[in-house]
């Protein structure tokens, strides 16, 4: 290798950072000091002798050409130092993953179901929440519903109070009429609108799907299991809904015995019936004024 080689290699290696000597290219931003990277050693430049050096300028992906001397080559930098064992952030235990149903036992047997913005069930909460009404010939707007924020909910109340969603801010209540009568409810959460209107539809479909399950007629129980054979989703909603129910209603405690009657006291003699009559009745000696005792009208009775 000759001396030139030899020089030219210690000048600037592929890889390596070198800087920049002249103006040539102050016009693209890159003046004089700046720093290029080294991308190839081009050996027998137009000067006799000589070689270019192929770089490239910053990170704008421009590849130029230099002679030797228009490049210095920059010092190594030092090898990274690792940081100690110490000086490592301490990973953070896994938290555990919240519920996505919970059941409000008490006092209204209420049915609270939380989505997250990413979560993929929400997609479908529309098309649920619609077959399952149309069963009952209802439609979303039969829905009757009430948003509340947390400093005025008794429901986030409760669940925060059990350590239940305490990030929600927002509950959502959903009502409808049913084919008997009643009111059925649920409940739904989520961050924001978009997420807590499909929480809300899904917490209603599945409640009332749980209704018609419960007893209803043939045709309407039919097509509720046609529903879930077409949304496997609100048939998994279902099977997880009662077991949490069940959960619950076990884990209640039974109601306190009725209190014992109260024996009723002995029938009273007629010595004793005698002796109360006298607290309250006057009775004269006299023969001939017994019939005048309880006179109504001018007549003896």
């Amino acid at each position: 290798m000759s001396m030139l080689r030899q020089q030219l290699v210690r000048l600037a290696r592929v890889g390596a950072l070198a800087e920049l000597l002249v103006d040539d290219y102050a016009r693209l931003g890159f003046a004089r000091g700046s720093h290029v990277k080294v991308l190839e050693i081009v050996h027998g430049g137009p000067i006799e002798g000589g070689c270019l050096i192929k770089f490239v300028l910053g990170a704008s992906g421009i590849v130029c050409y230099q002679e030797k001397d228009g490049l210095r080559a920059l010092p190594a930098r030092p090898a990274a130092v690792p940081d100690p064992p110490l000086a490592q952030p301490v990973s953070e235990p896994p938290q555990p993953e919240e519920p996505l149903l919970y059941f409000l036992r008490d006092p209204s047997r209420l049915i609270c179901l939380r989505l997250v913005s990413s979560s993929e069930l929400g997609r479908l909460a529309s098309n649920v929440v619609d077959a399952m009404l149309s069963i009952v010939r209802l439609s979303r707007k039969d829905i009757m519903r009430v948003d509340t924020y947390q400093d005025e909910c008794p429901i986030l109340e409760q669940l925060h109070s059990k350590g239940i969603w305490q990030s929600e801010t927002f509950s959502a209540v959903a009502s409808i009429k049913c084919f008997d009568g009643s009111m059925l409810s649920a409940v739904g959460l989520g961050s924001n609108l978009k997420t807590r209107d499909r929480a809300v539809h899904l917490s209603l479909a599945t409640a009332l799907t749980l209704e018609l399950l419960k007893g209803c007629p043939a045709d309407l129980l039919a097509s509720t299991h046609q529903v879930m054979e077409d949304f496997p989703v609100l048939g998994a909603l279902v099977k997880e809904a009662r077991q949490i129910k069940e959960r619950a209603d076990e884990e209640r405690p039974p109601p306190p015995p009725p209190p014992a009657p109260t024996p009723l006291p002995p029938t009273p003699t007629h010595e004793e019936c005698y002796d109360f009559a006298r607290q309250f009745m006057v009775f004269h000696e006299n023969p001939n004024l017994w019939f005048s005792v309880g006179r109504i009208g001018g007549e003896n009775v």
